[in-house]
């Protein structure tokens, strides 16, 4: 769970704002507070091939202005296309 500080406060105001960075700094300060390194996630791969499971190999980052994550087979792998699997 993420703790409310003025700085989370300050990235959901901008991220509401249409911010892109800061929208995606709050996703990765979110992703970062509730899973560990080394935790289990399904990748979406793409439509056709479907959701994969895998673990997460560093912690979450923003390159650009996407949040992204590390995975173990995969590399690099935003955010969006990623999800805590619980099974």
């Amino acid at each position: 769970m993420l703790k409310m500080t003025p700085e989370v406060e300050a990235l959901q105001a901008k991220a509401k704002a249409g911010d892109a960075m800061a929208a995606a700094r709050l996703s990765v300060m979110k992703w970062n507070a509730s899973l560990a390194v080394g935790m289990a996630v399904t990748y979406e791969k793409s439509p056709l091939e479907g959701r994969v499971i895998l673990k997460t190999s560093g912690p979450a980052y923003v390159l650009g202005d996407e949040a992204v994550v590390e995975l173990e087979h995969i590399g690099t792998a935003m955010l969006k296309k990623t999800a805590p699997f619980f099974g």
